[in-house]
C-alpha cells in the first residue's frame, strides 16, 4: 500500500497518495517509515498539525535512525511561528550529516531565524 502510494505522490496525486498512506500506517502502526511518509504528505498538503502527529507516529526513540522526521518537524515548526522549537529541530538535523542539498536548505533555515539584534 506505501508502494502505490508512493507511486500516487510521484503523479502527483497527493491527496491520493495521503488517504492511501493514511490507511497503511493503520495497518502497520509500527512502521516508522510509513508514518514519515505520511508526514512528507501531510506537509505537502500544507495540514501541519496532522504532519507533525505522523511525526509523532514515528516515535522519538526512530528519529536518530529517520532524521527526516527532524527535518519535516522542523519545517512544519518554522511555518506555525515556533521559531526556538523550528531551531532546535534544524540543529538536531544537521548532526545526523545530511546531504549537502539539505544541509544548504536548513543553514539558510537557521540563518533566516537567527533573532536580529535591534
Amino acid at each position: 500500500m506505501s508502494n502505490l502510494a508512493s507511486m500516487l505522490a510521484e503523479k502527483g496525486e497527493i491527496a491520493r497518495a495521503e488517504s492511501l498512506q493514511r490507511k497503511a500506517t493503520n495497518i502497520q502502526p509500527h512502521e516508522p517509515t510509513g508514518f514519515i511518509q505520511l508526514a512528507y504528505l501531510e506537509l505537502s498538503l500544507r495540514r501541519y498539525d496532522e504532519a507533525l502527529q505522523a511525526c509523532d507516529g514515528v516515535g522519538e526513540k526512530h528519529w536518530k535512525k529517520y532524521p527526516l522526521v527532524r527535518f519535516i518537524r522542523a519545517t512544519v515548526l518554522e511555518i506555525k511561528g515556533k521559531t526556538k522549537d523550528a531551531v532546535k529541530e534544524y540543529k538536531a538535523y544537521l548532526k545526523s550529516r545530511p546531504d549537502e542539498q539539505h544541509r544548504v536548505i536548513v543553514e539558510a533555515a537557521l540563518t533566516r531565524l537567527r533573532p536580529t539584534k535591534d
